[in-house]
């Protein structure tokens, strides 16, 4: 796992702002379908139980397919992006 991360307050403690590297890639996900999502640089040489116990829940709450749901009963149907979303909000 990345070595600048604080296991215990999941902070960077190299930066005050997370690098774009970090942003553009993330933490490594859980997909719907219950697997494991990671950009395999960022994991080189880790196991794959040891990327799976750091996944996170990028929807835990179910909130996108709610909105989604919301956009399609205005007329705005499949792929979305944030900002044609945004536009189309109520």
């Amino acid at each position: 796992m990345c070595p600048a991360l604080d296991p215990e307050t999941g902070g960077c403690d190299l930066y005050e702002a997370r690098p774009v590297t970090c942003r553009t890639f993330g933490p490594a996900t859980r997909t719907v379908e219950g697997g494991v999502a990671a950009f395999e640089l960022c994991y080189s040489g880790e196991e794959d139980d040891a990327v799976a116990a750091c996944a996170v829940e990028v929807d835990g709450e179910g909130l996108e397919a709610a909105l989604l749901e919301e956009l399609e009963g205005l007329g705005s149907g499949g792929a979305t992006t944030v900002g044609e979303a945004l536009r189309q909000a109520p």
